[in-house]
């Protein structure tokens, strides 16, 4: 009776080991396999615009809409962006978006950006056109318990990359973008 169970717990660990070289290969599946049919984001531009300004530094409200295309809500994390105006150097910063997407729906995600005023030389100047690059990486949170982990510990963060240019007239602060969203 001792040499059976000797050949059982052989026949164990085999098996054992042959499971231990076989989930390191299917675990990355496993893991994304639930998240696969969950779509990212789109980012477009809905405006930019001067809401105020000082001798020291101006503040440009740069609105992004935001579409879920997904069937569950969509809770966004945070933007990572940079603006580059024409004359000028670029800004690089992040702002918590502090937002949820509805399903199937878009919403306004309002990315302050504070640019410092240089004299005539400056990041931007009142009633003067300026091009612009908006461009960055917003993350957002999957649906499901396992993305929620894999976002949690920071080992799956789902991003959407966007990148949009265009035009700008720096006129007076709009007094209706002064009050908070």
């Amino acid at each position: 009776m001792f040499i059976p169970r000797i050949r059982s717990c052989h026949t164990l660990g085999r098996r054992l080991r042959t499971l231990l070289r076989v989930i390191p290969a299917l675990l990355p599946a496993v893991l994304f396999w639930g998240c696969s049919s969950y779509q990212a984001p789109t980012v477009a531009l809905h405006d930019i615009r001067l809401v105020d300004q000082s001798t020291e530094a101006g503040r440009v409200d740069v609105r992004l809409e935001v579409r879920n295309p997904n069937d569950e809500p969509m809770p966004l994390h945070k933007v990572t962006y940079r603006l580059a105006l024409s004359g000028g150097p670029a800004y690089r910063s992040f702002r918590f978006a502090e937002a949820t997407v509805p399903q199937n729906a878009s919403r306004l995600v309002t990315v302050p950006v504070i640019l410092p005023v240089t004299g005539a030389a400056g990041a931007f100047q009142a009633d003067a056109d300026r091009a612009f690059k908006f461009s960055g990486k917003l993350s957002y949170q999957a649906p499901g318990q396992l993305a929620e982990a894999l976002f949690d510990t920071g080992v799956r963060v789902p991003k959407a990359s966007f990148a949009v240019a265009g035009t700008y007239h720096a006129a007076s602060p709009s007094p209706e973008s002064t009050s908070p969203d």
